[in-house]
């Protein structure tokens, strides 16, 4: 993972906007473990635009408050710029998907912290396989 990873064999690339560091890093860490994609994160919004002005990316992840300017505002600045990148909020507010509507661009609303659902959509979305976490791999193993 980089903050600015470079994994190989990667499938596609997401960028992980989180103004919480932590938060960025364990996000990153589990989505390239678990997608086995490329992570790049980023922690604000005009970081995030920097990042997508010099490559593509194949799916966004952003947190939805921020300071300065929040997810809401980054989705809508993409909106204006012809994004066609699929774009998931993931935040802990309760945000209708009503408001997001006239932007195209988003996706879902993912609430935190259901990682696992995070995941998901974007395994379902851009057709990654998805691993499971070692816990469930015990389960459906069974008893040795």
């Amino acid at each position: 993972m980089r903050g600015g990873s470079s994994m190989a064999a990667a499938v596609g690339r997401v960028l992980v906007v989180d103004d919480e560091r932590d938060n960025r890093f364990v996000i990153g860490k589990l989505m390239e473990s678990r997608l086995h994609c490329e992570v790049v994160t980023a922690g604000s919004v005009s970081e995030a635009l920097e990042r997508i002005n010099s490559a593509p990316f194949d799916v966004i992840v952003s947190d939805y408050e921020m300071p300065s300017r929040n997810g809401m505002d980054f989705a809508i600045e993409l909106s204006q710029q012809n994004c066609e990148t699929p774009f998931l909020m993931y935040t802990a507010y309760s945000i209708s998907k009503r408001d997001l509507e006239k932007l195209n661009l988003v996706v879902d609303i993912v609430q935190k912290p259901h990682l696992e659902d995070l995941f998901s959509i974007i395994s379902m979305l851009m057709d990654w396989p998805l691993d499971l976490p070692a816990h469930h791999r015990a389960k459906e193993s069974g008893p040795e």
